[in-house]
């Protein structure tokens, strides 16, 4: 009896590894389909806000985006201690909120002032009573909302929420990150270069490739100033893909203080892009990507970036009065 139960054991085992080998193959396949949906996703989200010429459509491409990964968002502009609804998605009312105070918006003005995403329930006190009358208040109900930052300055907050499972938290993180770089591309209410870029460095990390004089802004000629935007939305945009797609190696890396070694590819291959395309033939250029790295990646703390970061591309040997 026994000879005959283990060949049959031994074709039932064959048949099981070769069903689950089937199986892997076609997850393995899925998963790849599937991220390059999303990075197809994002990136015709991109494109759409790079060519937004003005706030409506700036407003409109980017709430569109972030419909993709929320059925209900929203996007308020930050102007003078006050949100201004310019879009939004699955909210029909929202055309009747007149402009909110930060002071009754808890959430929102915590976003605004620390320039980090911020996660609250749906109450009158965070979101204030106007928005809260819109959007609702279910028990458990949670608020995403991520600042879109232009320059040092955030310019307006991205609102998502969902009745059912949450959103994509990462993938709205991104949408606001591009909203943001696209900002220079909109009207001219949204494109004072002043409050766009501030020129400077960072305090060195290591031994920088060459020492530049950084000139004012305001002394800047119109192309160069042009280079300055497109150098930040480039690193912006590939930063932020690194926090996106490799989200791990990132908390690997914070917490080992070696950044660096946890994405060396991923940093040399950006700074690579950088110089290439910003550094050579510039010679006010800032390493921006840096500035993104130390603040988006290391939290504005140098030491995380490892013992074997090269450190900013081009440190100044003295900065200009007047220039942060």
């Amino acid at each position: 009896m026994e000879a005959i139960a283990n060949p049959a054991a031994a074709g039932f085992h064959s048949a099981l590894a070769e069903t689950l080998e089937r199986l892997g193959e076609r997850f393995e396949t899925e998963i790849h389909r599937a991220k390059r949906e999303q990075s197809e996703r994002l990136n015709q989200i991109f494109r759409r806000l790079r060519r937004a010429d003005g706030e409506t459509a700036w407003s409109r491409a980017a709430v569109d985006g972030a419909a993709t990964f929320a059925p209900r968002c929203l996007l308020a502009a930050v102007e003078d201690g006050k949100l201004r609804l310019l879009a939004w998605r699955g909210l029909p009312q929202a055309e009747s909120v007149a402009p909110i105070p930060l002071g009754e918006a808890a959430a929102f003005a915590t976003a605004v002032e620390t320039g980090e995403p911020v996660v609250a329930l749906r109450g009158a006190r965070e979101l204030s009573a106007a928005l809260k009358g819109l959007l609702g208040n279910p028990e458990g109900g949670k608020a995403y909302l991520f600042p879109v930052h232009s320059g040092e300055r955030t310019a307006a907050v991205l609102y998502a929420d969902s009745q059912a499972a949450e959103p994509d938290a990462s993938c709205l993180e991104i949408v606001a990150a591009a909203a943001g770089a696209a900002l220079p591309g909109a009207n001219a209410h949204w494109k004072k270069p002043e409050s766009l870029v501030e020129l400077g460095i960072a305090p060195p990390v290591a031994s920088a490739d060459r020492k530049r004089l950084f000139p004012a802004w305001e002394d800047l000629p119109p192309q160069d100033r042009e280079l300055h935007l497109r150098a930040q939305r480039m690193a912006r945009a590939r930063v932020a893909g690194l926090r996106l797609y490799h989200h791990e190696a990132v908390l690997q890396g914070r917490a080992e203080s070696d950044l660096y070694g946890c994405l060396k590819e991923q940093i040399d291959s950006g700074r690579d892009e950088f110089r290439t395309n910003f550094l050579e033939g510039c010679n006010s250029m800032v390493d921006y990507f840096h500035l993104e790295l130390l603040s988006r990646i290391a939290n504005d703390d140098a030491d995380l970036l490892g013992s074997g970061y090269p450190g900013p591309m081009v440190q100044s040997a003295s900065v200009p009065d007047g220039v942060v």
